[in-house]
């Protein structure tokens, strides 16, 4: 009994026993799974991060899944991004999209009424840029760029978000790092430094003594000289002899900036029109109701554009129609599509701000012209300069006529005679030719294929460009005539 008794208890203590150890190793196996949890999530939040790609119309890419992308779609449009072959439309601002890392990888589009397909030439992505976003900002490794390209004085307009100028270049332009971080400048291949100096940033230049002797400094000019003469005084000196390279709009230029040209407008053609020119201008041909159009507002920031305003008030008193929209006028443009705004127009003014400054043709003659269809009536570059870089019998210029009553009268001429009129589409018929030497890619407007042709020179040449000196920076923008057409409307 008392054998009974006490093996009865003893089983039970053990009983009790096994079941603690059970109930421990179960805190013991719970323990070390979170603990193995809470690691792997502070592991993969360490290594997550945003990758910002700058998407190009009519370009295409296949994107990882799970990543972070952020599309900036061109002002102009309004592109879609295709998921799962569902689009849905992107804003105008950056727009974050999240794909799912249940899917199999995605293709990305951006599609406009260009509907091109995803050829090769129209991929321009992978030719351009990206940056690696993460908590506390750019994380970069190093086997992502080789060369550094630094800009000192950002422009205004992209200096206000980061982003725009914190990128990777890749694929045909090279391994290269675009960067403001300015802890980088002893490192740098190329430090570029945009327009001209100001009493406030004139001591905002690097240390002479912290150049290196291989070391590229860019003049990165976007202005008209007539618009950044009265800053010339500040040029003196160490900023008029401290410039290897040039990268600016003007077709001398190192490194040319191009606000448009023949070859990008002519792509512009959608896909299914390429083999039908004629039937792509009848098309805009119908859309044709009214007559000239201006939008500006620049008013009288320079006296240039003080000229220009009074060339058109003389037009208005010889009477042309011209609806005028922009911040001179206190009118908006009404529709957010721009190029369905200009459709209906005839003519567009594409009277810049300056006179006479060289190869000073901005997206007012390529962009809201030709790339919109509307014949461009030009005020301001050159007959020469113009003849240079545009289709032939495609505008109409104002240097050609006697006064603008006799402009009034051929432009007015043309609106009642639609064949003559239709002949300043015939350039669209010559079709686009590939060139091997020039990417279509690097022609695009703005400033990414410029850094690109930088980016592609440096590896080119293995990490550093030809020696070459700018005796001049001065001489170089504003000449050496100050009795110069360009420069006359500034005084």
């Amino acid at each position: 009994m008392a054998y009974d008794n006490y093996q009865r208890h003893g089983c039970a203590s053990n009983v009790f026993i096994l079941n603690r150890i059970k109930r421990v190793a179960k805190f013991v196996v719970c323990l070390l799974t979170l603990t193995y949890v809470c690691k792997s999530a502070m592991t993969f939040r360490g290594q997550q991060t945003q990758t910002v790609l700058t998407l190009d119309l009519n370009s295409w890419e296949l994107l990882k899944e799970g990543d972070h992308f952020e599309l900036r779609p061109n002002e102009d449009v309004s592109p879609k991004f295709l998921s799962n072959n569902k689009p849905f439309n992107v804003a105008k601002q950056s727009t974050n999209v999240i794909l799912s890392t249940a899917e199999a990888p995605l293709k990305a589009k951006t599609t406009t009424n260009n509907n091109l397909p995803p050829t090769e030439e129209n991929v321009f992505l992978r030719d351009l840029s990206y940056s690696v976003l993460g908590k506390d900002g750019i994380i970069q490794k190093a086997e992502d760029y080789q060369y550094i390209l630094l800009v000192w004085w950002p422009p205004a307009y992209l200096a206000k978000d980061r982003n725009f100028l914190e990128r990777n270049f890749q694929g045909v332009c090279g391994k290269c790092r675009l960067t403001m971080d300015r802890r980088y400048l002893n490192r740098s291949a190329v430090v570029l430094f945009d327009n001209v100096p100001t009493k406030e940033n004139l001591d905002d230049l690097p240390l002479d003594i912290s150049r290196r002797e291989d070391q590229v400094y860019v003049l990165w000019h976007r202005e008209t000289p007539s618009k950044t003469y009265h800053l010339r005084n500040f040029m003196r000196g160490t900023f008029d002899t401290m410039f290897n390279y040039t990268m600016s709009y003007r077709r001398d230029s190192d490194i040319v900036w191009y606000l448009g040209n023949t070859r990008y407008a002519m792509k512009t053609m959608p896909y299914h029109f390429l083999n039908q020119p004629d039937k792509y201008i009848d098309k805009a041909m119908k859309a044709k109701r009214q007559l000239a159009v201006w939008v500006v507002s620049n008013c009288n920031n320079t006296r240039g554009a003080v000229a220009r305003k009074n060339y058109v008030d003389k037009l208005v008193a010889a009477g042309l129609e011209i609806d005028m929209f922009g911040r001179c006028f206190n009118r908006a443009v009404p529709k957010k599509d721009f190029y369905e705004f200009l459709a209906p127009y005839k003519f567009y003014l594409a009277f810049e701000n300056s006179w006479h400054c060289p190869d000073y043709l901005t997206e007012k003659f390529w962009r809201n012209g030709l790339m919109a269809n509307v014949v461009p009536v030009v005020w301001g570059p050159s007959k020469e300069d113009v003849a240079a870089v545009a289709p032939e019998h495609s505008y109409v210029h104002a240097e050609n006529f006697d006064s603008p009553a006799d402009l009034v009268k051929y432009l007015h001429a043309l609106d009642n005679d639609n064949s003559q009129y239709r002949k300043f589409f015939n350039w669209r018929r010559r079709g686009f030719e590939e060139d091997n030497n020039q990417p279509i890619s690097l022609m695009r407007p703005g400033y990414e294929p410029a850094m690109c042709k930088l980016c592609m020179q440096l590896n080119k040449n293995g990490g550093k460009l030809p020696p070459k000196t700018l005796k001049s920076s001065m001489s170089w923008i504003f000449g050496d005539d100050p009795q110069s057409a360009c420069l006359l409307d500034t005084k």
